[in-house]
């Protein structure tokens, strides 16, 4: 339920509408209009993310949501350099604000909607299992199996709890950030090291800072709230010592992860490749194997009158279904065998039954009757082969060709043309 009403708010914001002047902005969308004056506006909320939601507050509390994730990047960059000019005062009164009001900020509580989510799942799931019978003799699997969902309740309860009961503290001397086992506190006049860099993460990229000094090291990353108001106010306070090596160590860090990366990505076009490309080699060499016998049936082949001897299912779906049948040869030898068909000639067949049978003498499996659809298990075999082969070369060449593009294209020019953005000085 909660990814569909996810989707469907999602699609309404997509049609929002904002139009923006030397006086405020504006928008417009499913649930009415709203405006806002750029005087009145006193806070702007987001996080270190050019994708991620701006929420601006004004005097009186209201508040008006921007969703820059809905924007192909070339509108955001314009959003955000259009935003930046309007908004450059609210940030410099926010930055100034931080130290002085000792705000406590909470990194990861963006993560505490996803733990909620497992802890519902797996919840869920110990319930009915407790529910069940349990039979005699399995007890023990029985109690396996709660030891294991209740470990993993466990394990995203106290993720969870982690998750909410970390802090972040900045003053104007240093950065306190205080979890449950370990408080770690570094005096901005002793950091050594001030890095950043892009990471990658499973499903997208995000920024991570590091901050060492007096043998304690302070993580932060773009997407906790007001990360980038933080850095700024961090590096205004640190020396210059301390972000040459960080940059340093960023550049390290940074060509390391993009060679872990490309080592990754090679073993797994390779195993991609190996796999697809490997299978449909071998699916061609049982085909042309196949071909080759019943080949040998058309232009050496006898006929003989057979028996059905029963009906069996095996193999995959579309050919599970299979007759056996067995006959003489003039010279006396008694042979059987089974042969594919369809469903309906499986379902009409009854033992004893007589059946046309093409065969070669002395070879004791190839052999076949009247009914069998092992031609068009062949041809189908064929064309599976030669899919499975041009899939193996082509999907790991769309990825290359994706990961390519998409590195070309990462870095987005300044300014551009925002679809979703009128403003009154360009009218």
């Amino acid at each position: 339920g909660f990814p569909l009403i996810a989707a469907g708010y999602g699609l309404l914001e997509s049609f929002a509408f904002f139009s923006v002047d030397d006086d405020g902005i504006t928008r417009r969308a499913w649930n009415g209009k709203h405006s806002m004056r750029w005087q009145d506006i006193v806070r702007s909320d987001t996080n270190g993310e050019h994708a991620s939601e701006i929420v601006l507050y004004n005097h009186r509390g209201e508040k008006l949501s921007i969703q820059r994730t809905l924007l192909s990047a070339g509108d955001r960059a314009g959003l955000n350099a259009l935003l930046d000019s309007y908004l450059a005062p609210v940030y410099e009164r926010q930055q100034r604000d931080v130290g002085d009001s000792k705000r406590v900020y909470h990194p990861r509580r963006d993560t505490l909607g996803a733990g909620i989510f497992m802890l519902v799942i797996v919840g869920a799931m110990l319930v009915f299992i407790l529910q069940m019978p349990v039979k005699p003799g399995e007890q023990w699997a029985f109690a396996g199996v709660i030891a294991f969902i209740g470990g993993m309740f466990l394990l995203f309860l106290w993720g969870t709890l982690l998750c909410w009961m970390q802090t972040l503290t900045v003053t104007e001397q240093g950065i306190t950030d205080k979890r449950v086992f370990r408080t770690a506190h570094i005096q901005f006049d002793r950091v050594e090291v001030l890095s950043s860099r892009t990471v990658q993460g499973r499903h997208s990229t995000f920024e991570l800072t590091k901050i060492e000094g007096n043998g304690q090291k302070i993580t932060l990353m773009s997407k906790m709230k007001d990360y980038s108001l933080l850095l700024d106010f961090i590096r205004q306070r640190v020396g210059e010592t301390a972000k040459v090596e960080g940059e340093a160590r960023a550049q390290i860090a940074t060509a390391k992860q993009q060679k872990q990366a490309y080592v990754v990505g090679g073993i797994c076009l390779s195993i991609i490749l190996l796999f697809s490309a490997g299978s449909g080699a071998l699916r061609l060499k049982e085909a042309r194997s196949a071909q080759e016998s019943y080949q040998l049936l058309d232009t050496q082949g006898r006929i003989a009158t057979g028996r059905v001897t029963g009906t069996d299912t095996e193999g995959t779906k579309a050919y599970r279904y299979r007759i056996g049948f067995e006959f003489d040869e003039p010279d006396g030898t008694h042979r059987e065998s089974k042969s594919p068909v369809s469903y309906e000639n499986y379902r009409s067949a009854r033992i004893g039954a007589p059946v046309r049978v093409t065969y070669l003498p002395g070879q004791t499996g190839n052999c076949t009757i009247a009914q069998s659809i092992g031609r068009r298990r062949v041809e189908t075999n064929r064309r599976s082969g030669y899919i499975s082969l041009a899939t193996g070369f082509l999907i790991p060449a769309l990825i290359l060709y994706v990961l390519i593009r998409g590195r070309k294209s990462s870095e987005v020019p300044p300014g551009g043309r925002v679809y979703s953005i009128q403003t009154e000085k360009n009218r």
